[in-house]
């Protein structure tokens, strides 16, 4: 299994926002499942209140 993740950081409308790619190049399909946390000052800030996202990726699929 072989799941490759991108990120990079942006404006879009003025806002700070934060751009994820996830590429499986395995042999099998996958899901991701991740939870978005920022560090802040030193302290852990949780999107959605630290529920985790998942995704489903089928053999040589990439996601934005």
């Amino acid at each position: 299994m072989r799941v490759s993740i991108y990120y990079n950081s942006a404006k879009c409308e003025q806002q700070d926002v934060i751009l994820i790619k996830l590429n499986n190049s395995g042999r099998l399909g996958v899901e991701a499942t991740w939870k978005e946390c920022f560090i802040l000052s030193g302290k852990e800030v949780y999107v959605n209140e630290g529920q985790a996202k998942s995704m489903p990726l089928a053999v040589g699929e990439a996601m934005i």
